[in-house]
């Protein structure tokens, strides 16, 4: 299709004209003195997904929570024993990668905010969103990037997970962490509508595909495994369907200590299950 000519409103009140033609050239000339409603479809995928979040929103976030997180009455705290000068990185591994530790000190401040909120983990109160903004170049994704990987480093069972708004973001994030993941580490998820013919080669590494080529989660042992999942926004969405959140997750490991101790009672045995209360996604 092509485009004949476009005509600009003269008034608000009025709408742009926009002629649009598939025909030959030789035939443009009829569709120049015929008028024409074209209308557009958009997918209506994404507007389900905002409607799903707003749902689960209602049902299970509580409203003072909401508002504590939109409007925190709270600032990040620092904690002197990550105040940047003391590196969470191994000698040889520090000087395979110098550039996790080359921050300035406005990035150190951001990767310590990170460091001491997963240091010291709570559940009394909901706690502000550490925002990490900046013009283009100025290193955004390096602190990210460095905050990821000691996150990793301060805690074996710390679990990332990264959500972009775009694919590109997410390709970006995945090739610079598999400098410092295995592939049974870091696991990039696609929709399965997405082509395969559009993901990058060194993507297919950090993915699982059907027999059929589509893609596809892993199971669940194998999501479990996973330290840090990279997905856009909008495809977390999945994860939400699937039961992978750390609600869920939470709820699964509840019933069956909830099931063990009850099948354990009537002989005088206990059980705990390590981590029940534990979130997955740290």
């Amino acid at each position: 299709a092509m485009v004949v000519n476009t005509t600009r409103a003269a008034h608000d009140k009025d709408k742009d004209k926009v002629v649009i033609t598939w025909l030959p050239d030789h035939q443009t000339r009829v569709v120049q003195v015929q008028l024409m409603a074209v209308r557009f479809v958009p997918n209506t995928t994404h507007f389900d997904r905002c409607l799903a979040a707003l749902n689960w929103l209602e049902t299970y976030l509580d409203i003072k929570a909401a508002k504590e997180l939109l409007f925190p009455s709270r600032h990040p705290n620092i904690d002197a024993c990550h105040d940047g000068s003391t590196s969470l990185l191994a000698g040889s591994f520090r000087s395979q990668h110098p550039e996790l530790e080359n921050l300035n000190k406005q990035q150190q401040l951001f990767v310590t905010m990170v460091l001491t909120r997963s240091a010291h983990p709570t559940t009394d109160f909901v706690r502000p969103p550490m925002i990490l903004t900046g013009p283009a170049g100025t290193g955004k994704t390096s602190a990210l990037l460095s905050a990821i990987v000691k996150c990793l480093l301060l805690d074996a069972g710390n679990r990332i997970l990264v959500c972009t708004p775009s694919h590109t973001a997410c390709d970006v994030i995945t090739r610079r962490l598999s400098k410092y993941l295995a592939a049974d580490q870091l696991f990039r998820f696609y929709d399965s509508s997405r082509p395969v013919e559009m993901i990058p080669v060194d993507m297919l590494g950090f993915t699982k595909q059907a027999s059929t080529g589509e893609f596809i989660l892993p199971t669940i042992n194998e999501l479990l495994h996973h330290r840090v999942l990279v997905c856009t926004c909008s495809d977390a969405h999945l994860l939400y369907l699937s039961g992978i959140t750390n609600a869920s997750l939470r709820t699964r490991r509840q019933c069956r200590q909830t099931f063990i101790e009850t099948t354990l009672c009537d002989s005088g045995m206990t059980a705990h299950i390590e981590g029940a209360n534990v979130p997955h996604f740290t």
